[in-house]
């Protein structure tokens, strides 16, 4: 997959799930099938607050042309996609969540393994524009 793609999808699955754990932090546990008392859904709202900013740094990464910088954007989200992908896979063998909870097991998979492709230096190069390119259109 190409970069832009997978920083794309990563933003979105990060503001998505960020702003429903801010707003609504029961219902969004509820899918998975947890409950918690008012103090930790109040907690558990910082997690979104997180979620949503590195959301947003992924969706400003996609215009980022190919360096330095984004290479360690792509470093700090394979280490963040391996550890929620540990997170994840913990919480359904230890059966703490249901069946839905396998999503961000194999989401966090997939992007790990994207991330790290990524830092291999074998993808080519897109035609996506720079930062200065984009704001003089």
């Amino acid at each position: 997959m190409q970069p832009k793609f997978v920083l794309t999808f990563h933003s979105f699955i990060l503001l998505l799930v960020g702003a429903v754990t801010l707003l609504m932090p029961q219902s969004m546990l509820s899918v998975v099938g947890v409950t918690l008392d008012p103090a930790a859904l109040h907690i558990i709202q910082f997690t979104g607050v997180g979620m949503l900013c590195i959301g947003l740094l992924a969706w400003v990464a996609r215009h980022l042309p190919d360096g330095n910088t984004l290479h360690e954007i792509y470093g700090a989200f394979l280490l963040l996609s391996l550890l929620a992908f540990g997170v994840a896979l913990v919480a359904q063998i230890a059966h703490m969540v249901n069946w839905l909870g396998w999503l961000a097991v194999v989401i966090n998979l997939l992007l790990a393994l994207n991330y790290a492709y990524f830092l291999t230096g074998k993808v080519e190069a897109s035609e996506s524009p720079t930062l200065t390119h984009r704001h003089q259109h």
